[in-house]
């Protein structure tokens, strides 16, 4: 949306650039950091994106369902979606980083209470399958994890299409090394790091926001068990949706 101003974009945090709608909603921010001792927590209200210039990039977690009905009539839409077994250990890193999060059990723990719709934007199927059923709408583009791992490039030229924002293949290189998971651990204005330094994370060097970015990272936390429970429960939702997801791939 700005040209590929990279040095612009490193000035000001994501949450400014991109506000998440849904982030002021699940918790009171002011219990973990001290108001003003961070201000990308400043813009997150309605009110506040409101009064941004058009067009603007927002971003939230909410189901279609929980989304003005006519969303996909007056805006442009890209939806992303992660395969359920990596997106479940990566919200169990999450919820062990951030405060609002008071999860202290392990990961088994763990995906037995996601399988039950019982964490922070669970039901993952209710989600993902409310916006599969509105893939051919024009205004929705569904981008999966997995097609970023296999094909970053590809997948840029395939958004700036859908956004009708060209790019140029100079942009486009710049843009692969940009999104490069090392360059996001290290890039303060998406990393998360001064909200963690402020209280709303533990500034824990072993789990940050930003971690390994890798498609079937899963194959290092699950045991057979439990894999075969997260098996039968992905079965069960998918079955007549058309709907598959990739878990594993050998070039990323």
């Amino acid at each position: 949306m700005n040209d590929c101003d990279f040095e612009g974009a490193a000035k000001v945090g994501l949450p400014i650039r991109s506000p998440n709608l849904d982030a002021n909603y699940i918790n009171h921010w002011d219990k973990f950091a001290a108001e003003g001792s961070f201000d990308t927590m400043d813009i997150i209200t309605i009110d506040q994106i409101e009064k941004m210039p058009s067009p603007r990039v927002l971003k939230c977690h909410l189901p279609f369902y929980l989304l003005p009905p006519n969303l996909l009539d007056t805006a442009k839409v890209i939806y992303v979606a992660r395969n359920p077994k990596d997106a479940i250990v990566s919200l169990f890193y999450f919820h062990k980083l951030v405060n609002l999060c008071t999860y202290t059990g392990d990961l088994e723990q763990f995906v037995d209470f996601f399988l039950e719709n019982k964490v922070l934007w669970t039901p993952y199927f209710g989600t993902v399958l409310d916006a599969w059923d509105k893939r051919s709408h024009p205004n929705l583009f569904i981008l999966f994890y997995e097609d970023m791992k296999k094909d970053i490039r590809a997948q840029i030229k395939r958004i700036s299409t859908f956004l009708n924002k060209p790019v140029t293949e100079e942009q486009i290189e710049k843009l692969v090394d940009h999104f490069r998971v090392d360059k996001f651990a290290k890039n303060e204005s998406v990393n998360y790091t001064k909200e963690i330094k402020a209280g709303v994370g533990k500034d824990d060097p072993t789990n940050t926001f930003v971690r390994k970015g890798q498609t079937g990272d899963w194959k290092n936390h699950f045991s057979p068990e439990v894999n075969r429970k997260i098996d039968a429960w992905i079965e069960k939702n998918l079955k007549g949706t058309g709907l598959k997801f990739v878990t594993e791939l050998k070039d990323q």
